[in-house]
């Protein structure tokens, strides 16, 4: 039993925690807080920073709202930075409802509401530039709150997290809410490095708990086997596959169930996969070939699809002309619905994967369900609304088109009617003219029966309605892109993964573990659900083990993607000297994460080290150094494959000028796989490093991209046929009209279809044409002729046990390359960003934005120039500073240097793709941009020296849309055409604006004496096109 003495002690600090300033919020929330949250909450009041890791929906953000609440009871300023406008908007809409206009501002660099505000919400480049530029309203800053923190990791935008970390002041208490990491701790210590004293809080509880299935033909089936309790949709049975939409499959008391097992690569304790699951995905496998009516194997048009075999031939007896003839009365059929009623973005004939999608074949392959028939499962389990993740704008518009052709209706006639009031009063001031060309209408019909889209393609004013009416109840299925998972909150009770890989920018790449727990997080409303649903489409390439290992896994490492850029070059100089810009750089957690690694790469070199000793022993031959003929074959080795790689460049080099001399209507024969193939050329372009790159239209009715690395035997040019102008290889009919006639140009003859395209031998290409290249061939083989003659007269040639002296000898080679290897990782670890550093300013010191003090590069001093890059923030900062400097754009008006610029804002989905009207080449604006492309290669020259990656160049595609923009023309003529959606326009041309924007400021710093007249023009320019540019449709997206 305690003291009277502890127990007064006690009694005094709950009656302290009773007039805590923690005491206060608690009372003003609407549930008590979770163990988590008071506990990181009671860290922030001690005056501690905070890391808060915690699943989504867990309720990270109330740590960020009592940071908010002590900065108002103390008098002190806070910032609550988010990594998008739309999170910004949203948490600024928040706080303003809790706490008042009048105490809340907004900056998201295009927008400005209250900015002196004692709280502030803001985007974290926003809070990244204050720093930089000294602004005053950093006086009585408090507290910070990072929201998304995880976002460092981002290789463009990641950066500003860990700069905004190291720059703030010592005093600012910093709230950092992360999803669940697997490294919080590591982290965590940084935090405590840089930010003083930092409590690292992390909860892998979710307050509602989430339950993973996976649906198979139109069955609703747990993931995980479970004894405990039965699972809220297991009573999913055969009835459901009466659902017009569900997929064929046997039912599963057909066969005894199969074993359950655990995911590939769990342990003993990891959950076990349902037999129940397994048997019915091997049933659905097994189903024999046949046309399923019950599937999706009924176009938009009602008429049945014809079957095929896997891979997309023909089955025996189906005649080949009727299924091109059906194929074709179903795209006028469909083209003809859509043409009722529909507007952009709806009713489009479907792509080959939403067929593929809707086919329902049975053909021992297992195809997922059709959207239809998900909607259906979903209503009748009673688990909407549901958010179901398409990983593509052009698939999130087609799965609301197909939903609503079937006749889904989702609402009641009052639900209707409540979305019917909410999008008047949302779209009241756009102009019925600009509805039109929106879609709205379409939309409209949509949102009336409860599906709606959402995607960073949709005017930004059409996705808040669509938040609202979710988060409302109102629309109960919305098919989202993975920017949905960044913190906005729509929180639903299911959520539904069609796909378990998604497109990165570069390639199609499976979900991590860390992202599928990002996305699924949103399934589970607090408060409403008693659990949230996670529900994954069973296909060919997702099988229940792929699932659970992405379900049961939560590696999730957070890893630094900071490196230095010419902005915070200048920008630490003007303020420190280089030793010590160096040293705060050093003091990143990239530069941290590399040096903790260090150790470990050490202790690896040290154990191959001793293999290597032991290796050594093993090949020691008595009539001479085998470690030395050991390293003469390898010197051999090396030199052939030089050799060999020195042809296939040459080769690769032929083969790019082959394809830029051609052009459309050119027959090629090429390779592919195996087999050698005739195409026609539809396009020719350039890939993003500017490699040429070739659109064919292959004889067996595929289209093909060809560059040189993937086509390696190259390309030959056999003929010619006629194409018609405007020919596009993603319109079927387009395809099958070329097709016809490559395939009767062969059939009569008129190619040159003997020739195909070999590769040339190695060192051998071209060698009649390139001198140097024979030279180089020359070279290495007469090197290679003496290493030959060395190794035969080396004493171990003889040797009766070379072959197995040299087998340990190879292993001896490959392990010493391997410790080099580790030893070249830690020289460049160590130290890594300070030298990243000098590259950079090596280079600002070529263009003159940085020069040396007294002739020593050790201390650089800022230039005029300079200080105009230092107020350049902007992804290709160093591009606009530079063609400010140069004259670039002294004859353009604002208009045109308003599309000058987009070209340094715009980043193509399709490289080398017109997205808009084009531009004159000889006009001012095409001078123009044709000389900021000069401008990109120049830098890019110096970054190579540098041993920098290159900066991204100039993309003109977006110019023409914004110069008739500019020039007053409406969203019809604009979008007329063009490939763009409104909502992407619209989110372009803010971030041009923001540029635009920063430009028009320079003119109150002093640049260079000679130019300062120059820039300053520029800049009253470059304000009257901002003028030009923030209207109509592009105005609205404001809070």
């Amino acid at each position: 039993m305690s003291s009277p003495a502890e127990r007064y002690a006690d009694s005094r600090r709950r009656q302290a925690a009773l007039r805590s300033e923690l005491a206060r919020f608690v009372s003003t929330c609407p549930f008590p807080l979770d163990d988590f949250q008071e506990e990181a909450c009671s860290a922030l009041e001690r005056g501690d920073g905070v890391l808060v890791a915690a699943p989504t929906g867990a309720g990270k953000t109330v740590v960020g709202e009592f940071a908010v609440h002590l900065g108002l009871a103390r008098g002190l300023k806070t910032f609550y930075t988010t990594p998008i406008k739309a999170l910004s908007n949203q948490k600024y809409l928040d706080l303003v409802e809790r706490h008042g206009a009048d105490r809340v501002g907004l900056l998201t660099g295009d927008t400005s509401v209250n900015p002196r505000a004692q709280v502030v919400v803001m985007t974290t480049e926003v809070l990244r530039n204050m720093l930089y530029s000294g602004s005053r309203d950093l006086d009585q800053l408090g507290y910070v709150v990072m929201d998304e923190v995880h976002y460092l990791a981002d290789r463009f935008r990641g950066p500003v997290w860990e700069e905004v970390m190291i720059h703030l002041a010592p005093q600012v208490r910093v709230v950092s809410l992360s999803a669940t990491v697997s490294n919080a701790e590591e982290f965590g210590a940084w935090l405590g490095e840089v930010r003083g004293s930092t409590a690292v809080v992390v909860s892998e509880h979710r307050p509602v708990p989430l339950t993973q299935h996976m649906m198979v033909g139109g069955r609703i089936l747990p993931l995980y086997a479970s004894s405990d309790s039965p699972d809220p949709v297991a009573y999913l049975d055969d009835n459901l596959n009466e659902d017009p939409g569900a997929s064929g499959g046997a039912p599963t008391g057909s066969q005894p169930p199969s074993p359950s097992v655990s995911p590939k690569g769990a342990g003993e304790d990891s959950p076990q996969i349902n037999p129940e699951l397994l048997t019915a995905v091997d049933a659905a496998r097994r189903a024999t070939t046949r046309p399923d009516s019950r599937s999706l194997g009924y176009s938009s048009t009602g008429r049945a699809y014809r079957p095929r075999r896997a891979g997309g031939s023909r089955v025996p007896g189906q005649r080949r002309g009727g299924s091109v003839r059906e194929r074709r009365r179903r795209d006028r059929a469909g083209a003809s619905r859509a043409g009722q009623g529909q507007d952009r973005g709806y009713g489009r004939e479907r792509s080959s994967r939403d067929r593929a999608y809707g086919r329902g074949i049975r053909h021992g392959r297992l195809s997922p369900p059709s959207r239809v028939a998900v909607v259906t499962a979903l209503e009748r389990a009673r688990l909407l609304p549901a958010i179901v993740f398409v990983f593509s704008r052009a698939g999130c518009e087609q799965a609301v088109s197909q939903v609503v052709a079937a006749g889904t209706v989702l609402t009641t006639q009052s639900e209707a009617e409540q979305i019917r009031q909410v999008i008047e009063r949302r779209t009241a001031t756009i102009p019925s003219a600009d509805l039109d060309v929106l879609g709205f209408h379409a939309w409209t019909h949509a949102l009336e029966r409860g599906v709606a889209a959402h995607h960073a393609g949709l005017l930004p004013v059409f996705k808040e309605t669509v938040e609202e009416l979710f988060r409302a109840g109102l629309v109960k299925v919305v098919y989202a892109t993975e920017t949905l998972s960044l913190g906005i909150n729509m929180p639903a009770r299911t959520v539904v993964l069609e796909s378990l890989r998604k497109w990165n920018g570069s390639a199609h790449v499976p979900l991590s573990p860390g992202e599928y727990t990002q996305l699924t997080g949103r399934a589970g409303r607090r408060g409403i659900d008693v659990e949230g649903h996670a529900v994954v489409l069973a296909a060919d390439d997702v099988e229940p083990d792929t699932v659970s290992s992405l379900a049961s896994r939560r590696t999730y490492p957070l890893v630094s993607a900071f490196r230095p850029t010419y902005n915070m070059a200048v920008n630490l100089l003007a303020r420190t000297s280089r030793t010590r810009a160096r040293e705060i750089l050093e003091s990143s957690f990239a530069q941290f994460q590399a040096d903790r690694s260090v150790v470990e790469t050490a202790a690896q070199i040290r154990r191959k080290r001793r293999r290597l000793e032991d290796l050594e022993q093993a090949m020691t031959c008595s009539l001479g150094d085998f470690r030395e003929y050991a390293r003469l074959r390898q010197d051999i080795a090396e030199a052939e494959a030089d050799l060999s790689r020195q042809g296939a460049t040459a080769h690769r080099a032929e083969t790019a000028r082959t394809m830029t001399s051609l052009s459309r209507g050119d027959v090629v024969t090429y390779r592919k796989g195996r087999r050698h193939l005739h195409g026609v050329v539809l396009e020719v372009g350039t890939d993003r490093s500017g490699t040429p790159a070739l659109t064919v239209v292959g004889e067996d009715g595929r289209v093909h991209t060809l560059t040189p690395d993937t086509s390696p035997q190259g390309v030959l040019r056999v003929g010619r046929l006629p194409v018609d102008q405007g020919t596009d290889p993603r319109s079927t009919r387009d395809r099958e009209r070329v097709v016809g006639r490559l395939r009767h140009a062969l059939r009569a003859g008129e190619l040159d279809t003997g020739r195909r395209p070999h590769r040339s031998r190695p060192g051998r290409a071209r060698a009649h044409e390139d001198r140097a290249n024979q030279e180089d061939a020359g070279n290495i083989a007469a090197r290679i002729d003496q290493l030959r003659q060395q190794m035969r007269s080396h004493p171990c040639h003889g040797c009766p046990d070379r072959e197995e002296h040299a087998r340990t000898g190879r292993r001896w080679a490959k392990q010493l390359a391997e410790i080099n290897r580790l030893h070249a990782r830690v020289e460049t670890r160590t130290g890594t960003i300070a030298r990243l550093f000098d590259a950079v300013c090596q280079v600002l010191v070529d263009l003159g934005y940085l020069e040396p003090v007294g002739g020593q590069h050790e201390q650089l001093r800022v230039t005029g120039a300079g200080r105009l890059l230092a107020r350049i923030y902007a992804e290709r900062d160093l591009l606009v500073a530079e063609c400010l400097r140069t004259g670039v754009w002294e004859s353009l008006g604002s208009d045109e240097l308003a599309a000058a610029l987009s070209a340094f804002v715009y980043e193509p989905r399709v490289p080398a793709r017109l997205v808009g009207p084009p531009v004159a080449p000889g006009s001012s604006l095409g001078q123009a941009l044709r000389a900021q492309h000069n401008v990109a290669r120049r830098v890019n020259d110096l970054e190579q020296l540098a041993g920098i990656e290159p900066s991204s160049g100039s993309e003109p595609a977006l110019a023409g849309s914004v110069l008739a923009w500019c020039q007053g023309a409406d969203l019809a003529e604009v979008m007329d055409g063009g490939e763009l959606t409104a909502g992407d326009f619209v989110r372009w041309c803010k971030q041009v604006l923001d540029v635009v924007s920063q430009v028009a400021s320079l003119p109150t710093l002093s640049a260079d004496p000679a130019r300062a007249q120059a820039v300053r023009t520029v800049s009253q320019r470059a304000a009257e096109a901002a003028r030009e540019l923030d209207r109509g449709v592009v105005a609205w997206s404001g809070v």
